[in-house]
């Protein structure tokens, strides 16, 4: 049973979870998308056995096996002054037009800590829309304008015409570290361990390189 955040599953999970069923056809996978209060509390319960979530959480009895560093990156309207420079750097979120997923989800916060404490909510625009869905935040920036921030993997599948709205950020990235998390007392490591292998086999090489420019990178907790 695998508890994993929404702003993964539908990006992270296509890349090995096949594999890993096919090496090991008598293991039952069960996976459950949910925020990361929920997956500690059913670790803690045993409700689940493994979670992928963003790290450090720093809980006690949570154990963290660290995978990879995503970088985070912009994704902005055609109209918004974001889209004509090549390169973001935090200093540049400061205007208005910033999307946010709910509440309760650890995405939220982090895209919070990057662009600022000031920017909670986009309280001051006419329409406000609380999702936990990115492709609902991209669909809405197209037509509705402004920006958000976006985790790397949910952009490698975008065709040519929503590419062309991704900018990168400047040195020092904005990232979050990617962990496999258990309880201590949990038994199934040689499973988990296979799980981790079968991540790692499968991301795209640029995220492993992430861990070569340390220095460069500047994690962002949950």
């Amino acid at each position: 049973k695998i508890g994993i955040i929404p702003t993964w599953a539908p990006y992270l999970l296509p890349y090995c979870i096949g594999e890993f069923i096919g090496k090991y056809p008598a293991i039952s996978v069960l996976i459950q998308e949910m925020v990361t209060e929920q997956i500690i509390e059913r670790l803690r319960n045993g409700l689940i056995d493994v979670g992928l979530v963003v790290t450090p959480l720093l809980e006690n009895g949570i154990t963290e096996i660290p995978l990879f560093q995503e970088p985070f990156v912009v994704y902005t309207s055609e109209s918004h002054p974001l889209s004509s420079v090549s390169q973001v750097s935090p200093g540049d979120l400061h205007s208005e037009g910033l999307w946010l997923l709910t509440e309760g989800h650890c995405f939220r916060n982090q895209v919070i800590d990057i662009c600022g404490a000031d920017r909670k909510s986009n309280s001051n625009t006419i329409l406000r829309y609380e999702t936990g869905s990115l492709e609902t935040l991209i669909k809405l920036i197209e037509k509705q304008e402004g920006f958000t921030l976006l985790p790397y993997l949910a952009t490698l599948d975008m065709d040519e015409a929503r590419s062309t709205r991704i900018r990168p950020f400047n040195e020092p990235v904005p990232v979050r570290e990617v962990s496999l998390v258990m309880h201590r007392s949990f038994l199934k490591r040689k499973l988990i361990n296979a799980l981790k292998h079968e991540i790692l086999a499968h991301l795209p090489q640029e995220l492993m390189e992430t861990e070569t420019i340390k220095g460069q990178v500047v994690r962002v907790s949950r």
